[in-house]
């Protein structure tokens, strides 16, 4: 991998310069431009939508990591987490747990509705510095605003839905975790 893959953003603590960033890792590790970066929410993670130009006729170059997809061409909308060490939650493993969930997810819901769990299009743990993910952008509305106003038959098929998502889960025995996600997790569980 080039050093370009690696490139290591250093934010202090109290940087507010994220936007920066997004651009910085968008260009170099996948030859986007940003065009817009807005700002969703910041509790224990800072969440971005990020809205990017198509790529160009070339391929992007994909940095393979556990769990990551490479980035559809066409995406002209992404989601950018980053880690907060101010969260008081293990960073050191923390990028590394979110992606692993998400690629669970995906596994177990990929017979029943592979859309329901977005893409991971790539991601770098805190120990390479701020921890960050980048999601595909997925619409949807949020089901505490919309369940309120379904009348009893839409309430009643959504909860059936519900049901068979979770029961996917339910029926999971023959899934383990990545043998390097579990690694690392015991590693640092010893240290």
């Amino acid at each position: 991998m080039s050093d370009q893959t690696h490139a290591v953003f250093n934010l202090s603590q109290g940087s507010d310069d994220y936007e920066s960033h997004i651009k910085e890792i968008l260009c170099l590790q996948y030859n986007r431009e940003v065009t817009e970066v807005v700002p969703l929410r910041h509790n224990n993670a800072r969440v971005y939508s990020v809205s990017l130009t198509q790529a160009q006729n070339f391929p992007p170059p994909f940095n393979e990591r556990f769990g990551a997809s490479p980035m559809p061409p066409f995406a002209t909308k992404v989601i950018m987490r980053f880690s907060d060490p101010a969260s008081m939650l293990n960073e050191e493993i923390r990028v590394q747990n979110e992606v692993a969930v998400m690629s669970l997810a995906r596994e177990v819901l990929k017979q029943y509705d592979p859309s329901l769990v977005p893409e991971v299009c790539g991601w770098r743990p805190f120990s390479e510095g701020v921890g960050w993910t980048l999601i595909e952008f997925t619409q949807g509305v949020p089901l505490g605003d919309k369940f309120p106003t379904l009348d009893s038959e839409k309430k009643r098929d959504l909860l059936r839905q519900i049901a068979q998502v979770l029961k996917n889960f339910r029926n999971t025995s023959h899934l383990s975790l990545p043998e390097p996600l579990v690694a690392s997790t015991l590693a640092l569980m010893e240290a």
